[in-house]
């Protein structure tokens, strides 16, 4: 299970890398000339009918639009999820590729898969393998009798409650940082729950500890 995670976290560091490029890139690419039709690698709007809005479970939604059959998605409820086939919308584009629509109001939505948010796949999906790799070291090293565990178990037993909670933590921010596109949101959860796994490890590893101590003094009694 190691291999089958390092494996995996390769895979992802590799999407992850092609994500941050790509966002780089976009930030960096002019404004296409004005009145003219987004090509190459300049950004800039045109006017396109949607063709399909399918609204899914939890308010992801699909809106498909005409010309090229192209399909931006979002995860949650928005402005989006409210339009309809034959809706007429300004659309964002860059290297021929739609990235975003333009609600009334001027706000811009990005799909979930545009470029402009590669930048927090980049983080979120690298922090995955890391931290399931720690949850496996404290998971296997909790089942194992490792040599570390039996001549220092008090480092063994810090080190397994510091790598699975750490594990944890990564995994929540991972998870929160993609999921609300949002960096601080996603540190201050897992830094939240590195803190809630290693207070309550710890708070069973010392009640585990004291449990036969307690159970030779009552019977001596």
């Amino acid at each position: 299970m190691f291999a089958a995670a390092i494996v995996l976290g390769s895979f992802e560091m590799i999407a992850a890398d092609r994500n941050a490029a790509q966002a780089t890139a976009f930030a960096a690419a002019p404004s296409c000339a004005p009145g003219t039709t987004p090509v190459g690698n300049c950004i800039g709007w045109e006017q396109e009918t949607v063709s399909s809005v399918v609204v899914g479970k939890g308010g992801s939604t699909d809106v498909r639009l005409g010309a090229g059959g192209q399909t931006l998605s979002y995860l949650h409820y928005s402005w989006a999820s409210g339009l309809t086939a034959g809706a007429s919308v300004r659309v964002l584009v860059w290297r021929n590729q739609a990235q975003a629509l333009r609600q009334p109001d001027g706000e811009i939505l990005y799909s979930e898969d545009s470029a402009p948010l590669g930048r927090y796949d980049d983080i979120g999906i690298a922090l995955f393998p890391f931290g399931l790799v720690a949850i496996l070291y404290a998971l296997f090293g909790t089942l194992d009798i490792s040599p570390l565990r039996v001549r220092r178990p008090r480092l063994w037993l810090a080190l397994s409650v510091l790598g699975g909670s750490a594990g944890a933590g990564m995994c929540t921010a991972g998870a929160t940082i993609q999921d609300a596109r949002s960096y601080a949101t996603g540190i201050t959860r897992g830094v939240f729950v590195f803190a809630f796994a290693a207070v309550g490890a710890t708070t069973l590893a010392a009640f585990a500890r004291r449990g036969p101590r307690w159970r030779r003094g009552a019977s001596a009694r």
